[in-house]
């Protein structure tokens, strides 16, 4: 994977680029969407995969899911934003309330992308 998008990136807005390097630390493959550590099998949408890809365990500064789903709209990718919420590359997870007493703990350091067939192509 090549990190020069990430070279060339202004992280902090100071008008140059933050010269940060992206290592490959760790790669995992589910087989199937019956993979017992695979929460966004029911997904139904971008956003709701996207959210439930980032309820997993992130221990890394950045996870990025690629995937094979095809999703309503003509959106391929997702991500948080530090404008979004606070987060941003190297966060540790929030406990986030997501129902009365009821917390879980999200990643903000997460994007899904997805490499999927158009609705022409899916019918044949």
């Amino acid at each position: 994977m090549r990190d020069s998008i990430f070279r060339s990136t202004d992280f902090d807005d100071d008008g140059f680029p933050d010269n940060i390097r992206i290592l490959v630390e760790k790669v995992t493959i589910f087989k199937s969407a019956t993979d017992p550590d695979y929460p966004m099998a029911q997904a139904e949408d971008l956003p709701e995969f996207h959210d439930k890809f980032s309820t997993r365990t992130q221990n890394y500064c950045l996870s990025i899911c690629m995937c094979y789903r095809w999703f309503m709209s003509e959106v391929i990718g997702q991500s948080n934003t530090p404008q979004m919420n606070g987060g941003g590359i190297c966060k540790r997870p929030v406990k986030v309330r997501v129902s009365g007493w009821s917390y879980v703990y999200y990643s903000y350091n997460t994007a899904v992308v997805t490499i999927r067939v158009t609705k022409a192509r899916r019918c044949l």
